[in-house]
């Protein structure tokens, strides 16, 4: 009953995210697109999908370190066949050349950077 799935549809494109409330206020996204993840939904946010494999979880902290961006909070998941989801809370926005730059890695299939309103306390 603490739950809510959400499912936009755009053409031939879907997107689905379910997030819930633990206890009397800690709200999460709890699944995107089918990955079982853990991510407030506040503040700059970055969601990848890649292929599941080696070194790629580090070249995204090469790139976002090389432009001075902190990761305060990161999760990953992964679907058998489908790849993995890596969803960040980042301390500043990523520019869309930096996108772009984590777009070019071999592994990735694709990138979303999002700006939330800030939880309240």
């Amino acid at each position: 009953t603490d739950m809510l799935e959400v499912t936009v549809r755009s053409g031939n494109v879907s997107r689905s995210l379910v997030g819930t409330v633990f206890g009397q206020s800690v709200i999460r996204i709890v699944e995107l697109d089918g990955f079982r993840v853990e991510l407030e939904p506040a503040g700059e946010v970055a969601i990848f999908f890649n292929d599941d494999k080696p070194g790629v979880i580090g070249q995204y902290g090469q790139v976002l370190g090389e432009a001075g961006i902190n990761i305060a909070h990161m999760t990953v998941a992964r679907k058998p066949g489908d790849g993995a989801a890596v969803a960040m809370n980042l301390d500043a926005a990523p520019e869309p050349a930096l996108l772009k730059a984590i777009l070019g890695i071999d592994a990735v299939q694709g990138v979303h950077a999002l700006h939330l309103p800030e939880l309240p306390a």
